[in-house]
């Protein structure tokens, strides 16, 4: 009868961790969309402002389109750990790219 409970009690965390792993993940994918709608609106606010030249805009444009496909393919088919803090890597790049054009042009 030991052996059993032992056993049932096992199964339960194994089944409360992986519950909760899977709810960090998927914070985590809101966490990274709401940052790229951020990006995205400062990337249109710099195009349409003209803050942002041309080519950064298309650049900028460009691999907020690939981090996005990445997102959805992710969120679509799952993703390892690493792969998620790949594209949370890729992102934070972006962002700091971003910013740093947005505010070197707002100085001159």
């Amino acid at each position: 009868m030991t052996l059993s409970r032992s056993v049932y009690l096992s199964i339960y965390i194994i089944i409360a961790l992986s519950i909760m792993v899977s709810t960090a993940f998927s914070e985590s994918y809101l966490y990274i969309e709401e940052r790229m709608i951020i990006v995205s609106d400062k990337i249109e606010t710099g195009g349409v402002r003209g803050t942002l030249g041309r080519s950064d805009y298309a650049k900028l444009k460009s691999r907020l389109s690939v981090l996005t496909h990445k997102s959805e393919r992710f969120k679509k088919n799952g993703a390892t750990t690493n792969q998620y803090l790949d594209l949370n890597r890729e992102l934070v790049g972006l962002e700091k790219d971003t910013d740093r054009l947005l505010n070197s042009l707002k100085r001159h």
